[in-house]
Formats: structure tokens, sequence, C-alpha cells
């Protein structure tokens, strides 16, 4: 079967190119370049992001906003149809900009320049781009891809997709390591010192990161204590590698949060004050539930308390909590328990105020993995309850 990087090269057909341009009016020659490196700067974002658990949620999106079916079925038809076309660029315009992020206008003139395409030619390729790079992922993996086989998929192919990177292009896709837009708050306290540390970091974490090139794991996020069956008793310890810095934050509304680096609450309020858009997945640290019930123990609560808040100072943001589970135990046991602690943290945050048409809540069980579930560590980070941010 070939692979990822092959492809998304077998995507640019003859007739595609063609049709793309007589779209764009430009020469096939230049279409046939730009294509080419807009393919690849994708395909080497998609790289860099597939740990985030947003990712899954785009491919998600690509599968259902476009009826269900794979964007590479009949592609050159969806170009020459204009209703087709506009439903696929619109769907491409939120995968670029999730998966570029800030760096989407910096790497589209980069690739402007270097391809003699006009910048509104080069912006339409990368709007055409993201569902052909998700419909190549569905092609190899099947249309219901998990994020831990994106990861493994993309670990294997990395070496070569890098490789096939135009020239400065990687550059400018460091940044989508790590979010760069900064709180507006002040640091007031550490949350615990580090002897002999000359300077302190911000792990400022994009989402859920999965061990990909090279990662083994979370290791600089909290993991949840909870076990996602109904008969282990089993807990996760707090993995820590670097001192969390605490911020006091203020809110829209005035409300004053103290919270850590890698705090939901702090990696929510960051990304409601950024221009990256939604919908985006952060995962909760460390929620926990007495051993096989949805009842959350009360510093957990408090962490939803907190989400509250900031929801009622950010009135424009909707939400859906999802909770998702190892694979220890019965399928069909762990889906109903997923869906009970997802209805739980969706109900104490009604509880604290927020209107029930603003947040939701639904319950994967297993059936998203985002790490092995051979190993402990692999099936505590699969044991994990997520927010996805639908409007902010």
């Amino acid at each position: 079967m070939p692979g990822l990087l092959e492809t998304v090269r077998g995507t640019q057909t003859p007739t595609l190119l063609r049709h793309a341009a007589e779209l764009l009016g430009e020469t096939p020659e230049a279409t046939e370049k730009g294509f080419a490196a807009v393919l690849s700067t994708l395909l080497a974002a998609l790289a860099m992001r597939s740990g985030h658990e947003g990712i899954a949620e785009v491919m998600r999106a690509t599968h259902v906003g476009l009826g269900g079916g794979n964007p590479l079925d009949d592609l050159a038809q969806s170009l020459s149809i204009p209703a087709l076309r506009g439903t696929l660029m619109d769907h491409g315009t939120t995968i670029a900009t999730q998966l570029l992020g800030a760096q989407l206008g910096p790497v589209s003139a980069a690739l402007a320049g270097q391809s003699s395409l006009k910048g509104d030619s080069i912006g339409s390729l990368v709007k055409l781009g993201g569902p052909m790079v998700m419909g190549a992922v569905a092609r190899v993996l099947g249309n219901a891809p998990t994020a831990q086989g994106v990861a493994d998929l993309l670990e294997a192919e990395r070496p070569a997709i890098m490789a096939a990177l135009p020239p400065g292009i990687r550059e400018l896709l460091g940044p989508l390591a790590a979010a760069e837009t900064p709180l507006r708050g002040t640091p007031v306290e550490a949350a615990a010192e580090a002897a002999g540390s000359a300077s302190r970091w911000l792990p400022w974490l994009i989402g859920l990161v999965v061990a990909i090139g090279g990662i083994a794991g979370l290791r600089g996020c909290q993991h949840q204590a909870a076990d996602g069956t109904a008969n282990s008793n089993a807990t996760t310890p707090m993995v820590t590698e670097a001192p969390r810095e605490v911020m006091e934050i203020v809110l829209p509304d005035g409300t004053a949060l103290k919270l850590q680096s890698g705090h939901v609450g702090f990696e929510l309020v960051r990304f409601l004050q950024s221009a990256e858009p939604a919908p985006r997945a952060f995962r909760f640290d460390a929620l926990a539930y007495d051993s096989a019930t949805d009842s959350l123990d009360e510093k957990s609560a408090a962490t939803v308390r907190t989400v509250a808040a900031i929801m009622k100072a950010f009135p424009a943001m909707s939400a859906r909590i999802v909770g998702h589970t190892d694979s220890e135990g019965d399928a069909s046991a762990n889906q109903a328990l997923s869906e009970a602690r997802a209805r739980s943290v969706e109900a104490l945050i009604e509880a604290e105020g927020i209107a029930s048409d603003r947040i939701a809540s639904e319950g994967r069980g297993q059936s998203e993995p985002i790490a092995t579930n051979e190993t402990a560590e692999g099936r505590a980070q699969n044991r994990r309850t997520a927010i996805l941010v639908l409007t902010k």
C-alpha cells in the first residue's frame, strides 16, 4: 500500500492540475509547482501537530462536513462545480488555519514567492490542500483514523515528509511545536523552585501532545488519576519536568484567577485571548473520579468551576465535554462510563450558571486512544476528559 507522502503526491493528477490552473488563471507548470509545495507544507504541519487532540476533531469535521466521503473522491469534479468547490474550500480554510495557526500568513507569502504564483492563488491552493492532506490520511488509515494511528503513521514517515519541504519553510513551521501567544497576566509566585536553575519556562502546550517524532508521551502534563473502566482502582501520578509558573489572570469581567501554566484554565484563557481559530480541544489536567463512578473529587470540581468562570467571562464561548477511557474491561461499560463522566462535568458547569445551549457532553469510550493500551502509562493517557471549544 502506498505511504502517506506518496498518496499526497498522487493527488496531483493532470486533470486536477488542469482544473486548478484554469480556476486560478495560472500556468499549469506554476500551478503544479505551487501545489506540490503547498501539499508538502501542510503535511509537515500535520506531522508537527498530529499529537494534538484537536487534529482528531479536524479530521472528524472533514469527514462529516464533506458528506462522509473522502475529499479525494472525484476531486477534479469537485473543482469544476462551484457549489462543491465552495464546500471543499470552506472546509479547507478551517483545516489550514488549524494546522498553520499564526504561521498561515508567513508560510503563504513564502510559498507564493518560491512558486511565482499570485498570493491569492497560493491562498486558494492552501484551502484546497487541507482536505487533500486529510483525505490522504483517510485513504491510508481508513475513514476513522485514531490519533494514535495518525501519530504512528507520521512518526514512520516524518523524515521523508520534512525532507520534501521547500527551502526555508521548515523554519517557518518551527513555532507550531508550541503556542506563542502570551497570557495577559502577571507572575505572582513559583509553583516549585528548581535549585540552581538560571531560568524558568512556560510550557505552552497546544492541546494534548502525544508521543511522535521521538517524544515518548506527555511528559509535561498531569495525567488523570481515575481509571476509565468499571473494575480498576489504578491511579495515575502527576509527572512534572519543570517548575510551573503561577499567573494571576484578570478575566474580562474582572474575575481574578491564580493558575499554574499547563492548567486547563490557563490554556483556555490563553487560547480565548489569541487569534487562533476554534475548534480546539483541551485536556482537563488530573480530573479524578471515585473509582468506577462519575463523581468528581473536590479538587477536580474546583478545576471545573474555574472553567465555568472562564466561560462566564467569555460569553461567546461554547464547548463540548468529551469523555474517553482506556480499553480495559467491557467496551459498552466503558462507553457508558465515559458518557456519565462527561455529563457530570457538563452538569457542574451548568450549575455554575452557564446556559445549557453553551455546553454539551458526549462519551467516546475506548474508541479514540491517543496512546497504546498495552502499557499502564499509555492507558493512563487514554483515560481522559477534554473540553472542545466550539466557538469563541
